[in-house]
């Protein structure tokens, strides 16, 4: 009997070498290796960028916090406090009919230790006499914002007088003009008495959908509150009261 096995189409050759493993694709390989490069030193990038931002970011909060930001107001010319000034009579004594009242920033900064409180604030009050070392320090209150009735007046010597600064149903030239708009409305002064204060509501005027130009002032008065709205488009004027009741019309 022969010894070969017989063929059949398609059959293995029994002494044919065994079949090769596939080779790996080594192209495959190659790229695998460059986007893992890629991918580290994109890593890496990012990290130095986020690096590089939180760094400018804490230089910026430090610039923030060793800021003075007083030093931005020095020389301002508060109107409002210049005619709570022009009726006391210690101050037209020292000089004359009040003219400006600035605030001076140095000053305020010397006399801290001295005035042992961060809400008291110089300003260089000046008037017909031509005098320029004439001070008042003002308190304000930290909640309100608004200067109290209680103020010094500082003269050449360095010699303090208390002085008493009249009310005001205001606390700035916008809430002034809103004032002089609604003070002798009938219908709102039978609603709330007399006006005590005029002052803008930021939360209501946030919140209002009215338009970008359009405010909310609070206006307080003796019996009640009541609101008043303004249009400042081109200049600020009262287009509605809402009295206490929530009616509102146009004044």
């Amino acid at each position: 009997m022969s010894s070969f096995q017989p063929q059949y189409p398609g059959a293995p050759n029994p002494y044919s070498g065994q079949p090769q493993p596939p080779q790996p694709n080594n192209t495959l390989k190659i790229v695998l290796i460059i986007v893992g490069v890629l991918v580290a030193l994109g890593l890496l990038a990012c990290g130095a960028g986020m690096m590089m931002i939180a760094r400018l970011g804490q230089g910026v909060v430090d610039s923030l916090e060793n800021m003075d930001f007083g030093e931005f107001a020095d020389g301002y010319e508060d109107p409002i406090l210049t005619e709570r000034l022009a009726g006391v009579p210690e101050v037209q004594q020292a000089v004359g009919e009040v003219e400006t009242v600035e605030y001076d920033h140095e000053k305020t900064r010397e006399n801290e230790d001295v005035d042992a409180s961060p809400t008291r604030e110089w300003f260089r009050v000046k008037g017909s006499s031509g005098k320029t070392d004439v001070y008042v320090v003002v308190t304000y209150d930290e909640d309100d914002s608004f200067f109290l009735n209680t103020a010094e007046l500082v003269d050449p010597s360095g010699a303090r007088t208390t002085i008493t600064l009249p009310d005001v149903p205001y606390d700035d030239e916008d809430s002034r003009t809103v004032f002089q708009q609604i003070v002798n409305n009938q219908r709102l002064s039978g609603a709330i008495g007399n006006i005590n204060m005029v002052t803008i509501d930021w939360d209501r005027s946030s919140a209002d959908d009215a338009g970008d130009n359009e405010y909310w002032y609070q206006v307080t008065g003796e019996q009640g509150v009541a609101f008043a709205r303004t249009d400042e488009a081109d200049e600020i004027i009262v287009d509605q009261i809402e009295l206490p009741d929530g009616t509102r019309y146009a004044p």
